[in-house]
């Protein structure tokens, strides 16, 4: 059994490290690799997510658009475009656009976790 301070970090070691392989690969095999790696440690995380989830999920006006499991990816997918966009060449508006992308995708999962924690008033 893993300590928790080590199994509670894992998906976020896995994300950072799919990030990293994503950034620095120069070959399609290692790109493949941090590809893989950032989509299992979205996985992890979104399924811990959902099983520790204590707020009511109805939210329709959410459910319009998107499926629930393409709503829930939305600030990975915002992650890796930001990557994407960094690494075009030198410009400083596809710069702007990536450190937009990559902070709305980290406020929406911080703001999602604070809000999935929320108390459920007594029966």
């Amino acid at each position: 059994m893993l300590p928790a301070s080590v199994y509670e970090s894992l998906p976020k070691v896995y994300l950072i490290g799919g990030l990293v392989l994503l950034l620095q690969a120069r070959s399609p095999l290692v790109l493949l690799a941090g590809a893989l790696l950032y989509l299992a440690a979205a996985l992890i995380w979104i399924m811990r997510s959902t099983q520790r989830r204590t707020d009511i999920t109805i939210y329709p006006n959410k459910m319009l658009f998107l499926p629930d499991s393409l709503y829930e990816f939305k600030p990975f997918v915002y992650g890796v475009l930001a990557l994407l966009l960094w690494r075009l060449p030198q410009q400083q508006w596809w710069q702007l656009l990536a450190l937009t992308l990559g902070a709305w995708g980290l406020m929406s999962l911080y703001l999602r976790a604070r809000h999935r924690r929320c108390r459920l008033p007594f029966a």
